[in-house]
């Protein structure tokens, strides 16, 4: 029912430049964005949401679609998080935890991923509904355009226990054949543009030992990389709640098509894409995260 394209890139491993390049069509060089800095440029140009809007699409978002978010480009109000400064230091009190969150409150109450399919299923109902208004008073389909953005395997690394336990026995080292920690370290011989300034964290929560609980556990890690790197402890750990993180973004999406697909009528004539703004290093390189030159993040 679909194709996918394996060998996939970005311009610039960073959300901000990637997302405004993806959902405007033009490079970087010619938004002017490279980073954070600069972001609001793309206020000058015409997005992919915003010509669909002009075109009489109803659009909605749910997530994080550009950079920062803004409502002009929709037509179906804001889907998202007008308080995502504070969603995301409600989740930074946890760091890379996969336990504590679901013994303090329930699952679909605090994941962000689960809110977000929650706010793009809703945009289907109301959605459908027009829909079948518009078909009966008018004689046509209401035409539209939904943007989801999750988190996914962003860190921080968090996820629903149950999701953290499908790896939890998992031998990282054997699966990988990655054995030796310093396999990790970045190449010396690399030309320095390629070296990462920054990281997604500066030290490792260990999950293992319920997150948020004080006392626990912390293990700090290097910044660029430069020849050190974590344990193999801290490693492992970190691995498995990648892989958890994605099959819980993986659940997401599945609930999501599960509702677009029992509306026939909205369904119909539906093209799905499924995309990502970058990549993201998993420990190679002694790197976790983005920002960088190499294959693993662009």
């Amino acid at each position: 029912r679909g194709t996918v394209f394996d060998i996939v890139g970005c311009q610039v491993a960073v959300c901000a430049p990637s997302r405004s390049s993806l959902l405007t069509g033009l490079s970087p060089e010619t938004l002017g964005i490279y980073d954070f800095s600069h972001y609001g440029a793309i206020k000058h140009f015409r997005t992919i949401p915003s010509h669909f809007h002009r075109k009489g699409y109803a659009t909605a978002m749910a997530g994080k679609i550009f950079h920062w978010e803004s409502d002009r480009h929709w037509s179906h109000g804001y889907y998202g998080f007008p308080q995502w400064d504070t969603v995301h230091a409600e989740e930074l009190k946890f760091e890379n935890s996969s336990v504590t969150p679901d013994k303090y409150r329930p699952e679909r109450g605090f994941y962000r991923d689960s809110r977000i399919i929650e706010h793009a299923s809703r945009f289907l109902g109301e959605l459908e509904e027009e829909s079948e208004s518009m078909r009966r008073t008018e004689n046509r389909h209401q035409p539209w355009f939904l943007a989801v953005g999750l988190k996914g395997t962003h860190m921080q690394y968090q996820m629903p226990h149950r999701y953290w336990k499908q790896y939890a026995d998992m031998d990282v080292a054997a699966m990988t054949g990655l054995t030796d920690p310093t396999m990790f370290r970045y190449p010396l011989s690399a030309p320095i543009i390629g070296a990462v300034k920054k990281t997604e964290a500066t030290s490792v929560l260990f999950m293992e030992d319920e997150g948020g609980k004080p006392g626990r556990d912390r293990e700090s890690y290097q910044r660029r990389g430069h020849g050190r790197t974590i344990s193999p402890r801290a490693w492992a750990e970190l691995y498995r709640g990648y892989l958890a993180c994605l099959s819980y973004a993986d659940a997401q999406l599945g609930i999501l098509l599960d509702a677009l697909e029992s509306r026939p009528g909205l369904q119909e004539n539906t093209i799905i894409v499924f995309a990502a703004d970058h990549g993201m290093h998993v420990g190679e390189k002694g790197v976790w995260g983005k920002w960088s030159l190499f294959d693993e993040a662009s």
